[in-house]
């Protein structure tokens, strides 16, 4: 497990958090490529990490769920820079409710399943180790234990977007691996109650997070999101500049008090993939 600074610009006003599976392949991550390029005052952190199915769909005793959310946590935290996070989670990730509770304003879930129910997962899980071409150590369906930790995550991660403390942005694919010859995550799959609908991408469950150029349909659709997250937050923190400028010209008048104080930080973060921290 490792993390990266992809890029780091001085005026900077938000933060993304891209996390991944490491992969390999001919098209490029485009977040450590062309996101950069669309998005000029974002910071970019690039967190990838190797893990098997068996961490995710397995009982609570030996389940790494727990212990990957931890090290993501403490691994973007100690590299990030912002207020607010926005994370963009690759398709293989799972929610890391740590994170999202502590640091991320914004996510983007590319291809990530949502059940609250454990029969849901295992058959979720049955497709992965298919398009993996491996097998579970006896059958997910006939041992809901081994998906019990997921459709828990899922209900907390339902939770936060009800509330409204966390703004997400769902994406799904609209082809079938060409590997196991079927969809991975489906609309059904990836839809998150209290979250703007779905968005589909035309290409398969393997390639979301990859593209062979800029101007490929998928990236596109990803990044329109991405850019305007990025614009919004840097239109806030003018906005914000402004009024501070104004409050400590008017307290230097009216006895000295310096109203808006700026410590230097950044204001604005995106952490593509997930956590939450108030506006502030």
């Amino acid at each position: 497990m490792r993390s990266k600074i992809v890029r780091d610009p001085t005026d900077a006003c938000v933060e993304y958090a891209w996390t991944h599976v490491s992969a390999e392949g001919k098209a490029i991550a485009w977040p450590e490529s062309f996101l950069g390029n669309l998005t000029p005052r974002a910071r970019i952190i690039a967190y990838d990490y190797d893990v098997e199915l068996e961490d995710f769909w397995a009982t609570e005793e030996e389940n790494r769920i727990d212990a990957l959310s931890d090290d993501l946590s403490h691994e973007i935290r100690s590299v990030r820079a912002s207020s607010k996070t926005f994370l963009v989670k690759a398709e293989e990730g799972r929610p890391a409710e740590k994170l999202l509770a502590k640091c991320v304003h914004r996510m983007a879930l590319l291809g990530t399943p949502f059940h609250t129910d454990a029969a849901l997962w295992a058959k979720t899980g049955n497709k992965f180790y298919r398009l993996t071409g491996g097998s579970p150590d006896g059958s997910l369906e006939d041992d809901l234990s081994k998906s019990e930790k997921l459709a828990a995550i899922s209900k907390g991660f339902k939770t936060s977007v009800g509330k409204g403390t966390l703004e997400v942005a769902v994406f799904y694919e609209g082809k079938p691996s060409p590997v196991s010859g079927e969809v991975i995550t489906s609309l059904a799959t990836v839809k998150v109650p209290g979250a703007p609908s779905p968005t589909r991408l035309a290409t398969s469950h393997q390639a979301m997070a990859r593209a062979a150029t800029a101007e490929d349909d998928h990236f596109r659709r990803i990044s329109r999101v991405l850019v305007e997250w990025v614009e919004e937050l840097s239109e806030e923190e003018d906005v914000e500049k402004e009024a501070k400028k104004v409050a400590k010209f008017e307290g230097d008048n009216i006895g000295g008090f310096q109203l808006g104080f700026n410590d230097g930080t950044i204001n604005g973060g995106v952490n593509l993939g997930g956590g939450v921290k108030p506006r502030g």
